[in-house]
């Protein structure tokens, strides 16, 4: 059923946004402004209701993968913040420093919660903050049980209430469905899926005061050499930190990241306070954090206060914002600044901008100020290329085909595999767009031999596949990953989103005869017997951020610790669904540092495996052997030159 309901209602959606790109009366575009946002709603019902019934059927499973628990908390926070910000509430994470985060799970699933507890703390909210925070309440060698809290200072919920929320198509009372509409399954939704997970739920609340919900849930530790932390105090250690920002519970975040790096702070309430630590204290700052948006005095103000006194003119300094400061505005005094960041900052982003900022780059090297996020220091790539649209529903086309050239890029159709597959032989494209489910032969098929053509020769260019499909089930990715596709795309999706996927692959014009490549493949091959082709490195340091630098370090640092233990568990498969598996990680990530020859072998084991055969992967399992010590060997000798 999820096919048939999510399919059409792409071509709505998609249509729709197509519609108001177009010459509309005023009352048109009232009319259209309207269907996006009923249609998205729709959806969220859609959703909720298929879940209900797999769950009332006993059919709905969990996964158990490896995911980063920090990053999922803080990307689903981003995600929220434009939401939240629209409404004049303060979006705000907290994942401590020392927090288990290499974790095994279902990630999908996990992140559903917390959507629909962080939807709800937004709908039912006017104004103050939302606060998303995790912690440890105890842990052994193998596992973690972990609290999750989701905090509104919304309109409360009174003790009659609470004893039948978490019912399905329950909610507060009558009028909380007249004013905000809802299904009533999210939280018997969340319920369902914590007890699947053998946690609990629960929540305190008072009628007028706001809303805490938590959830406390068991996940298990990856191995430990994949948790192994990263210390990435280093330099930073002991250096001395103004942080200024009205609000307590971002001072409290702030403090407690800084002090996870052996920063020392110093918190000011206000710009007042701010400017009397500055005038009084007897020991220099290294840096100063400041908030956009306080009372009295804004952040702007206070950075042109420091900047025109002598004693603190060159002080280092970094504000934080909400979203809703566009990149054209206050051009001027955002020049000040050394570094601009956009709130909910991402733990990694903030370390990354604080090593920059207090680096001392002349001038015209730091990073330009950017209001959407962090990494965003210059104007996207141009898009550039030909793309293949394999899909057999005539809406879906055209939507794609209007989008692809709303996005200046060329395309032909096709409308089942078959068709595809023959394209793809006889003529060059740089993308394809893969619907999953079409007639005569699906995209997972066509995809397994285009590849299979790709390694006997007859197509030698690589060709990113995206997949398309409506399932949005959990394992779905997963199994067009597998499949050989490069990426996913659910339906129904917009031009952004789409605009995002082909960002990612086709970024860069391609030269003439050759297919896009993704920026870790993007590195010419390297010459001889080398272990690893440095370019690959070098298209990391120029990704948009702070501190390409330090992010290559990050990544190798990250595979020195993984592709040893990856190389075990590949000599214990003792099954090729563990092998596959197993070869396929390997591969990805041989890939992004330049270990070519290295995620070849892995590629060939992936690809023979898929024949049930174990035995048949030995000379090539012995072959990684070989070459794995070869690359860590080239690593470290790069790690260590490095500045």
């Amino acid at each position: 059923m999820s096919h048939e309901i999510r399919t059409p209602m792409n071509g709505i959606l998609g249509m729709t946004e197509l519609l108001r790109n177009t010459m509309l009366s005023a009352q048109q575009r009232r009319f259209a402004d309207s269907v996006p946002q009923s249609g998205e709603h729709l959806l969220s019902i859609i959703n909720d209701i298929l879940d209900f019934s797999k769950i009332e059927a006993d059919r709905l499973h969990l996964e158990s993968i490896h995911f980063n628990l920090r990053q999922l908390v803080e990307d689903l926070a981003c995600l929220f913040a434009r939401p939240a910000e629209s409404k004049g509430l303060e979006m705000v994470c907290s994942v401590p420093h020392d927090l288990p985060v290499a974790v095994q799970g279902d990630p999908v699933r996990l992140r559903q919660i917390l959507t629909n507890l962080v939807s709800n703390a937004i709908k039912f909210t006017s104004q103050g903050e939302i606060v998303v925070r995790v912690s440890l309440l105890a842990e052994d060698v193998w596992q973690a049980r972990l609290r999750f809290e989701v905090q509104d200072s919304g309109i409360g919920i009174s003790d009659e209430a609470q004893a039948r929320l978490f019912q399905a198509f329950v909610q507060a009372d009558g009028s909380t469905t007249r004013r905000f509409g809802g299904s009533g399954l999210g939280l018997a939704i969340a319920r369902w899926l914590v007890d699947l997970m053998h946690g609990e739920i629960g929540l305190h609340s008072q009628a007028g005061k706001g809303t805490l919900f938590w959830f406390e849930i068991p996940l298990r530790k990856q191995e430990p050499s994949a948790r192994a932390p990263l210390d990435l105090a280093g330099h930073l250690a002991g250096l001395c930190v103004l942080v200024v920002d009205d609000n307590a519970t971002n001072r409290e975040i702030l403090a407690n990241q800084l002090a996870g790096w052996r920063m020392l702070h110093s918190a000011a309430v206000d710009a007042h306070d701010a400017l009397q630590q500055l005038a009084t204290t007897t020991s220099a700052f290294d840096l100063a954090i400041l908030d956009l948006h306080m009372p009295a005095m804004d952040g702007f103000e206070l950075a042109d206060a420091i900047r025109g006194d002598p004693r603190w003119a060159d002080l280092p300094l970094l504000m934080l914002s909400s979203v809703s400061v566009g990149a054209g505005e206050r051009v001027h005094q955002r020049a000040m600044l050394d570094c601009y960041l956009t709130k909910p900052v991402r733990q990694s982003d903030l370390y990354d901008a604080i090593a920059t900022t207090v680096a001392r780059r002349p001038p015209a090297e730091r990073p330009m100020p950017a209001a959407a996020t962090p990494a965003v220091v210059a104007g996207k790539p141009r898009l550039a290329g030909h793309v293949l649209v394999a899909e057999d529903n005539p809406v879906n086309q055209e939507v794609a085909a209007a989008m692809l050239e709303s996005l200046g890029l060329s395309y032909h159709l096709a409308e089942n595999g078959r068709i595809a597959l023959e394209r793809v032989l006889n003529e060059r494209f740089d993308l394809v767009l893969m619907d999953c489910q079409m007639p005569e032969m699906d995209g997972f098929e066509t995809t397994s031999r285009i590849r299979d053509g790709q390694r006997s020769g007859a197509l030698p260019q690589r060709l990113p596949i995206v997949a398309l499909t409506a399932n949005a089930v959990a394992g779905d990715r997963e199994r067009c990953l597998a499949a050989g596709m490069d990426d996913y795309l659910s339906k129904p999706f917009g031009r952004e989103q789409l605009a995002a996927i082909l960002q990612r692959w086709l970024a860069q014009p391609p030269a003439a005869g050759t297919a896009a490549t993704p920026p870790a493949a993007a590195a010419a091959a390297p010459t001889g017997d080398e272990a690893i082709n440095p370019r690959a490195l070098d298209a990391i340091r120029q990704l948009p951020g702070p501190n390409g630098e330090l992010l290559v370090q990050k990544v190798v640092a990250a595979y020195l610790g993984d592709a040893p233990a990856r190389l075990a568990q590949l000599q214990a498969a003792g099954d090729a669904e563990a092998l596959r598996r197993t070869a396929h990680a390997l591969k990805s990530s041989s890939a992004n540092v330049g270990a070519e020859q290295l995620s070849a072998l892995c590629r060939e084991i992936e690809s023979l495996d898929r024949s049930g055969s174990v035995e048949a992967t030995k000379a090539l399992l012995t072959g990684v052997e070989s070459q794995l010590p070869r690359v860590l060997a080239a690593l470290a000798t790069l790690s260590r030159a490095d500045p």
